[in-house]
């Protein structure tokens, strides 16, 4: 009768695709957390799916600053000293930016 069917446009089917990648984002974070000690290999590839995942979906560092933290204090525990550089630089880049708080940042460089 006066019913209309309702058409899902693709504006929501991005935003569902952008919220598997957030949830997968998230996921890839903890599983990495909870193998830091157990599985340091398995951590830091979960650590770089963080990474990758995260820069591709643009701006949001919320779970690469993290991320980036754990790969530098892994890194070094491995003695991949080169690689802890180079994430420590990478890292220090996200100082000046806005979603890191001031507090965030420092804590992070003081537990490295």
């Amino acid at each position: 009768s006066g019913e209309e069917a309702y058409e899902y446009g693709s504006e929501e089917e991005e935003g569902e695709e952008e919220n598997d990648d957030e949830i997968e984002i998230e996921n890839a974070f903890y599983e990495g957390d909870d193998s830091r000690v157990s599985d340091p290999v398995k951590a830091l590839e979960m650590f770089e799916k963080v990474v990758t995942l995260e820069t591709s979906l643009g701006d949001e560092i919320k779970w690469r600053f993290k991320a980036l933290k754990h790969l530098v204090t892994i890194q070094y525990n491995l003695g991949n000293h080169e690689e802890m550089v180079k994430r420590y630089n990478e890292l220090l880049q996200y100082i000046s930016n806005s979603a890191v708080t001031r507090n965030e940042c420092t804590d992070s460089i003081n537990s490295i």
